[in-house]
């Protein structure tokens, strides 16, 4: 059972295509944080707890979700990206070097199939394109949840409440 809102999914990718204007993407985040309240918040961790394939993260996803619900979203958002880069690996069975196209591989290999709305297309366009995408210093990064850009310190507006929930929802995806 996924635990995320299934429509949650195509906006996000619509907002990471670049689909939706500013004061639309505004008006969706402002909903997104609305349906995701903090019980539901908890309630996203409490799934989590039963997921075999989380066991061994859940001292350190306890501590991300605890952040987002302080607020400390700078604390969550790397936290999550660096989880969901190890999640997919370990989740495959490779060991070593994963490189780019490695990495492509083995999302595609560990995304859940909702044939019938083609979401798990949509996430991976979501994560290869926008979340793994490349960036440079000095620009403003194309999407709020750029994990190069938020790794390696080019972008310091990720600490909020909207970029922090968008990492726990894309984990909750993928896991």
């Amino acid at each position: 059972i996924v635990n995320v809102d299934l429509r949650s999914i195509p906006v996000l990718h619509s907002l990471a295509q670049g689909e939706v204007n500013e004061a639309t993407q505004i008006i969706v985040d402002e909903g997104i944080v609305r349906l995701h309240t903090k019980k539901v918040i908890k309630k996203i961790y409490q799934l989590w707890r039963y997921r075999p394939c989380l066991a061994s993260r859940l001292p350190i996803l306890k501590q991300v979700i605890e952040a987002h619900l302080r607020g400390e979203y700078a604390l969550t958002t790397p936290v999550l990206l660096a989880q969901l880069e190890g999640l997919i690996v370990e989740n495959t069975g490779h060991c070593g070097r994963v490189t780019g196209k490695k990495y492509k591989e083995l999302l595609n290999r560990s995304l859940p199939s909702y044939d019938v709305f083609n979401i798990d297309d949509a996430v991976y366009d979501l994560i290869t394109e926008k979340v793994f995408s490349q960036f440079e210093h000095g620009k403003k990064p194309s999407f709020d949840l750029s994990r190069h850009a938020i790794l390696h310190g080019a972008d310091l507006d990720y600490a909020n409440k909207i970029t922090s929930l968008k990492a726990i929802l894309l984990f909750d995806f993928v896991s």
